[in-house]
């Protein structure tokens, strides 16, 4: 990318497609339609809304918008905010469903949100689903992000994903953030219950996001690029304080590609036990042998003593083992005994 600060002072443009929405309920007990819009908000910018597709249960819309943000912190401390509104005429329209989307997967790479993301009310639950593409791109400098730590990785596994190894370790990383409740604010006493829920579904995923960007901030300070066992807990304090604190921990680490198994598993060393009783009884002559028997595991246990007493050597070297397998090798070995046969004297009968 080309460094045009000068010229595009905005780090990043959202860019959402608001494709169309399907299975939405009845809001209009007249026509038992409804006549549905969508508002989208994020952080401060303003809000913007498509049309409203009249008398319909699955609008169409394929509206496109942009949002341009000034600043990057924006992108991981808040969400994307959108809404399904029904129209009415002689009334206050009613809300249908919310959804809120997480930016901070596009801040890592190149990539778009889309699909059908689920209509959720905080009172009726489930309403319906919202189809949505939304992407990123960025403008200006070659790492708009570096200050704010977005390209940090958080993974809750405790060992690397696939395809990446472990590079190196820094340690634990922790951040602790508190925020004062809605349900607990004094305007929250005549306020209906579903723009409550609402405050408080927004105020705990801004405080995932900061959460984040902190840590991050941090991880990128030590040295590494990726936080692996990473948890956040919430405490509800209540009418004691008043406030929700929030607490993420992890681990520091690097990260890297992983080239090839060659290279991350080096060959395992073969037994040496096994390798020198395997090549002393290559070595042994035919007629020093019994023709008939065959080496199984037990076998090669009796080997193993013939070779070494009964006793083990210490292994201490490569070339101590391969000392004592041209010893062995060297040696006479005496040929196996015979099994034993048992007689068995108890009467038959004919």
């Amino acid at each position: 990318r080309v460094r045009c600060d000068e010229l595009l002072p905005m780090p990043a443009v959202i860019k959402i497609r608001v494709c169309s929405a399907r299975n939405l309920p009845v809001m209009d007990r007249t026509t038992e339609l409804t006549d549905a819009y969508i508002t989208l908000q994020f952080a401060d910018a303003p809000q913007l809304r498509t049309h409203v597709a009249r008398r319909t249960l699955n609008p169409l819309w394929n509206r496109e918008f942009r949002i341009e943000v000034a600043d990057d912190n924006e992108l991981q401390d808040h969400p994307l905010q959108i809404r399904c509104w029904d129209k009415d005429i002689m009334s206050s329209d009613d809300e249908i469903g919310a959804v809120t989307v997480d930016l901070n997967p596009l801040l890592l790479q190149p990539t778009q949100l889309s699909g059908w993301y689920p209509l959720y009310d905080t009172l009726r639950g489930f309403c319906g689903e919202l189809s949505l593409v939304i992407k990123m791109d960025f403008i200006g400098d070659v790492n708009p992000f570096k200050e704010s730590g977005a390209g940090v990785q958080f993974f809750s596994l405790a060992a690397p994903p696939a395809g990446m190894r472990l590079a190196s370790v820094q340690g634990l990383v922790e951040e602790l953030i508190s925020a004062p409740d809605p349900e607990h604010h004094w305007v929250d006493s005549f306020r209906t219950a579903r723009l409550s829920n609402e405050r408080r579904q927004l105020l705990l995923a801004e405080l995932s996001g900061k959460l984040r960007r902190q840590m991050g901030s941090k991880v990128l300070e030590a040295g590494g690029n990726a936080v692996l066992s990473f948890c956040i807990t919430l405490d509800l304090e209540g009418e004691q304080s008043g406030a929700i604190v929030a607490r993420g921990l992890g681990t520091s680490v690097k990260l890297r590609p992983a080239a090839s198994a060659a290279t991350l598993e080096p060959p395992l060393s073969p037994d040496p036990y096994l390798s020198s009783a395997a090549a002393a009884a290559a070595a042994v002559p035919p007629s020093a042998a019994s023709p008939s028997s065959t080496i199984s595991r037990q076998s090669s246990c009796t080997w193993r003593q013939h070779l070494w007493g009964g006793v083990p050597p210490p292994i201490t070297a490569p070339a101590n083992v391969a000392a004592l397998a041209a010893a062995a090798t060297a040696a006479a070995l005496p040929p196996l005994p015979p099994p034993a046969l048992r007689v068995d004297s108890r009467p038959h009968l004919s």
